[in-house]
């Protein structure tokens, strides 16, 4: 009897043990290491980063988010990872968690398929991320971040240089069937991507005072245009 449970529990040892290893590959076959900076602080992750062609100081931040407090959500090969600590990292174009005050883990970008971070989708276009702001059967609305370095002014009087910057930029795209084209709204491009239904679209527009310059009236617009 004794040697049945010992066996018994042996056993149970061995399934536990593959149980945790599945789950530890599982949450890191997600995971790659890499390098998006030198920090010294939880501070200095905000405002300033190594560029990555040098050690050049540039001001601000390439993240989108102003802190790390944000739960989120990775979708990839079909499996759903809930994570915290999330940030998005325009520059590189790339999700990943912060680990302790000035590390941060980046997810292979190849296996994610989109993401969420608080409010915000994401989803893969081409290679790239794209934030969705609607997705409609006809036609989607979506939003692709930049970042810019602005070179800092030399100054020939001291011969001082002024530190670079970074300069978040964004611009709203369309995605219709596989095709996805920058959209800058206007009435001149109303025609152009409401097509037959322009009119309707039109009256719906002024019936509703509605702004094209407003997110959320765009995307009531892009429902609308939808439904037809």
């Amino acid at each position: 009897m004794k040697k049945y449970l010992k066996i018994k529990s042996m056993k149970s040892l061995i399934i536990i043990s593959f149980l945790l290893s599945f789950f530890l590959l599982s949450s890191q076959e997600l995971a790659t290491q890499s390098s998006v900076g030198t920090v010294t602080s939880m501070n200095d992750l905000f405002t300033k980063h190594l560029k990555a062609s040098g050690n050049e100081e540039v001001l601000g931040s390439p993240f989108l988010f102003s802190n790390w407090e944000n739960t989120g959500v990775i979708y990839s090969e079909g499996n759903k990872h809930s994570l915290k600590n999330l940030n998005y990292n325009i520059l590189s174009d790339e999700v990943g968690s912060l680990k302790g005050k000035d590390s941060v883990l980046t997810y292979d970008k190849v296996k994610i398929d989109s993401f969420l971070i608080g409010k915000k989708t994401f989803k893969k276009y081409y290679k790239s991320f794209y934030e969705v702001l609607y997705n409609g059967a006809k036609i989607s609305l979506l939003r692709k971040y930049e970042v810019n370095i602005i070179e800092g002014m030399f100054n020939p009087i001291d011969g001082t240089k002024e530190k670079s910057r970074f300069k978040t930029i964004d611009d709203f795209y369309i995605k219709k069937g596989e095709d996805i084209v920058k959209y800058i709204p206007s009435k001149k491009t109303i025609s152009s991507v409401f097509d037959e239904h322009r009119d309707l679209v039109k009256k719906f527009i002024k019936e509703n005072k509605l702004s094209l310059k407003k997110e959320k009236d765009l995307i009531q617009i892009f429902e609308y245009y939808n439904q037809l």
